[in-house]
């Protein structure tokens, strides 16, 4: 078996879909993961689309306020360990 080698003990996941954002932070505990920490926000990035395609600044102020928020939580994870799609 191998030994996974990092920087820190923790990762992080990111989906940032249409409708919500999702993150998942996980701790490296021998040979399972630990969720630590879990998030959702309704951001609805597609509901604050206007006719021409364009999103609302309500719907941008959304998804910007949920992003801080992630932000703060991902601070001491390294850049290496955290993967949005």
């Amino acid at each position: 078996m191998t030994t996974l080698q990092s920087e820190s003990p923790y990762f992080a996941a990111i989906d940032l879909g249409s409708n919500s954002f999702h993150m998942l932070i996980v701790r490296v505990n021998d040979v399972k993961l630990d969720i630590i920490d879990r998030e959702k926000d309704m951001v609805q990035i597609a509901r604050g689309l206007n006719s021409d395609g364009i999103i609302e600044e309500a719907t941008i102020e959304r998804a910007l306020t949920c992003l801080k928020k992630f932000s703060e939580r991902l601070r001491d994870i390294p850049l290496s360990q955290i993967r949005a799609v």
